[in-house]
C-alpha cells in the first residue's frame, strides 16, 4: 500500500511515498478524477488518486531543486509553520530557514518520518544478546519493533503542488 500525506500550508502539497524504481511518473486522468501513475521495473504500473484539485508533479524529494523549492516557499525567509503535537492540543512554533530546499525537507519531516527512530536493522550476536533463550527472543521483538518501525519510514518521497 502507498503512503500518502496531504501537507497543508501556504500552499497545497501531497506527499507520497512510491515504490523504489518508480519512473515515468506524472498525473493522469483517471475515471471521474485524477490519480498519480508510474511505472516500476517490473513493467507494472501503479496508481494513486488524487483529492480533487488541478496537481502538478514536482519531483522526488530527493531531486528538487533551490528554484522548485522557492515555487513553494515564497516567503524571502521561508518562515515555515511546524506543529508540535501534544496531548490535548498542538502547538505552533514559526522557525526560519537559510534555503527554500532545507524548508521543504523539515516540512516534509515534521509530517512523515524519514528515518527509522530505532536506528539500524538488529543483528544477533553473542555480544549483544547473549547465548540464552532470553537473549534471543529480546533479539526477536527487537527485530520485529524494528520491522514495523521501518513499514512508517518513508524512503522514495514524490512531492505534488497544488494550483
Amino acid at each position: 500500500m502507498i503512503k500518502t500525506k496531504l501537507i497543508e500550508g501556504r500552499v497545497t502539497m501531497l506527499a507520497a511515498d512510491l515504490p523504489e524504481g518508480a519512473s515515468n511518473v506524472k498525473v493522469a486522468n483517471h475515471f471521474d478524477g485524477l490519480a498519480l501513475t508510474w511505472d516500476v521495473e517490473t513493467m507494472k504500473i501503479g496508481s494513486i488518486e488524487l483529492p480533487e484539485g488541478n496537481w502538478q508533479p514536482l519531483g522526488f524529494l530527493r531531486d528538487i531543486s533551490e528554484e522548485k523549492a522557492r515555487k513553494i516557499a515564497s516567503s524571502t525567509h521561508f518562515s515555515g509553520l511546524r506543529r508540535y503535537h501534544k496531548p490535548g492540543n498542538i502547538l505552533t512554533v514559526k522557525e526560519y530557514y537559510s534555503t527554500a530546499l532545507k524548508f521543504i525537507h523539515s516540512l516534509i519531516e515534521s509530517e512523515v518520518q524519514t528515518v527509522n527512530p530505532l536506528g539500524n536493522k538488529p543483528y544477533y550476536s553473542l555480544s549483544n544478546y547473549g547465548a540464552s533463550p532470553d537473549g534471543f527472543k529480546k533479539f526477536e521483538s527487537d527485530i520485529e519493533a524494528w520491522l514495523a518501525a521501518e513499514a512508517q519510514t518513508w524512503k522514495n518521497i514524490f512531492l505534488m503542488i497544488k494550483m
